[in-house]
């Protein structure tokens, strides 16, 4: 399922099971526009009005891509990274956390906006709360 964002962001994959191949695709942004590799670490910086993003698995009987449904859309906050949404395909599984089983197409992308506007990091470092001359 395509999950929309608006302006400039960086997407991180930071999760993924070994099995079977993903991909990510994006659509409708200035450039970056199509498939990416699905492997942990991969970062690609995307920027548009209106644009998406969605997670695709391979068919082992014929090879074609089919999109994977999104479980969890988290949005949050992060101070000193900013606005950040992270995108889940694994289910929640109430007595371990997070499951990912070997046949589950499981895969965690994580994007942080870009946008000052909305995602403000302070600079300047942390206030000084000293006493002067004490």
């Amino acid at each position: 399922m395509a999950e929309p964002l608006y302006g400039p962001w960086i997407v991180t994959v930071t999760h993924v099971d070994p099995f079977p191949r993903l991909r990510f695709g994006i659509a409708g942004a200035f450039e970056a526009n199509g498939p990416h590799p699905l492997e942990e670490g991969y970062e690609v910086a995307v920027d548009g009005e209106e644009w998406s993003l969605d997670v695709e698995g391979q068919d082992l009987d014929d090879g074609s891509w089919q999109p994977v449904q999104t479980l969890r859309r988290e949005t949050k906050f992060i101070l000193l990274r900013g606005l950040t949404v992270i995108l889940d395909t694994r289910p929640k599984s109430s007595t371990d956390g997070w499951w990912s089983g070997p046949l589950w197409l499981g895969a965690q992308l994580t994007c942080v906006s870009q946008d000052p506007t909305i995602s403000t990091v302070p600079t300047g470092g942390l206030p000084d709360f000293t006493i002067p001359g004490g």
